[in-house]
């Protein structure tokens, strides 16, 4: 079934190639088979408009297997492709964070520095995370660890 509210957001599973993920102002995240182009899964525990959606290399499950709660709404979010456990998430009060999804009542890094919302964040690799932000600026946070304890702040010229 098509999603009856606006999209926010679409992501192809780069582990399964013919899935794709959406997410929808009401909320909703749906997977999808794009041979057949029917939704095989949904995810309503959202109440308000989910914005961004990424993919794990973990097996999907058929509901959702925990929830971070943010101080502010979460504008986008990526899994690391080097580690099943990392996740960051770019939020509306201008910090990144990043979180071992091992342990999620505190984020093991959080990044500061940008002037609005961060609108963007992807794991360069296993030390780095660039993030974009509707400042105009990009950061790149570099931990010292795989998990690190801390992170660095530097400003992308």
């Amino acid at each position: 079934r098509w999603s009856k509210s606006k999209l926010s957001c679409i992501c192809w599973n780069s582990y399964i190639k013919n899935y794709l993920a959406s997410t929808d102002y009401d909320g909703v995240v749906q997977i999808w088979d794009a041979g057949t182009w029917q939704s095989f899964s949904q995810y309503t525990e959202h109440q308000k408009r989910a914005w961004s959606v990424d993919f794990s290399a973990e097996v999907m499950t058929k509901r959702s297997l925990g929830t971070i709660w943010s101080p502010a709404n979460v504008c986008c979010v990526q899994f690391s492709s080097s580690s099943n456990h990392l996740l960051a998430f770019g939020s509306a009060d201008y910090k990144v964070y990043c979180y071992d999804l091992r342990y999620v009542k505190t984020p093991w890094c959080t990044l500061a520095g940008h002037e609005k919302a961060v609108s963007y964040v992807k794991f360069m690799d296993s030390e780095t995370i660039v993030s974009a932000s509707t400042d105009n600026s990009l950061k790149f946070g570099i931990s010292t660890r795989q998990i690190p304890l801390v992170c660095l702040l530097v400003l992308v010229q």
